[in-house]
């Protein structure tokens, strides 16, 4: 097998593109073990040797479409916990927080939780996004320090996983017997509580 390139032509980046497109649909939709490279060819309209002219493998494409997914669509996200601290309130920036979180899931619950199921059967899929949640942590570290709220580390990465909870509530996890809303309330209390103690 020949060794992966980088393209350079218009041409050469749109194909390695839809590569990527087609790789991370099917892997959203099938899973990462039910979704093979030929199926990623057929949906991109390429060839086998085209697949493996950008790629060396499955894993690769799988690596490279959630890399693009968060660059493109979580990253303006997370941002916006940044821009949206003109004058601070705590309790909207928590609200702010878990509103992040919810749209990540909506943008694409089932990716989301393939990825967390890859990650925790992969070592190289840990480790390509593993800093990747880290690097969230310390935004919100960052814009808590910066507006004199001091807590723990401990406590702040609590915070971070109700966050994340409550947004999965409202997705992935969704109970029929539990009111988001009221959720969402108790858990800025639950926050605010540990981030004042």
């Amino acid at each position: 097998m020949a060794d992966v390139r980088t393209p350079i032509q218009k041409r050469s980046l749109e194909k390695k593109q839809k590569i990527i497109n087609a790789g991370f649909e099917l892997f959203c939709e099938k899973g990462y073990y039910q979704t093979s490279t030929n199926e990623i060819c057929k949906r991109a309209g390429v060839s086998t040797g085209a697949l493996y002219s950008y790629f060396t493998d499955k894993k690769d494409i799988f690596i490279a479409s959630f890399e693009i997914f968060f660059k493109e669509q979580i990253d303006p996200l997370i941002s916006s916990l940044v821009d949206n601290q003109n004058s601070f309130d705590l309790d909207k920036f928590i609200s702010h927080a878990i509103d992040v979180f919810t749209k990540m899931y909506q943008l694409s619950e089932k990716g989301i939780a393939e990825l967390s199921n890859m990650m925790s059967k992969d070592k190289d899929i840990l480790n390509a996004f593993r800093d990747y949640s880290d690097k969230n942590l310390v935004v919100f570290i960052e814009i808590l320090v910066s507006n004199k709220i001091n807590a723990t580390v401990e406590s702040l990465y609590l915070v971070y996983a109700i966050i994340d909870a409550i947004a999965q509530e409202n997705n992935i996890q969704a109970h029929n017997d539990i009111n988001y809303e009221v959720l969402k309330s108790k858990g800025i209390n639950t926050i605010k509580a540990l981030l004042m103690e």
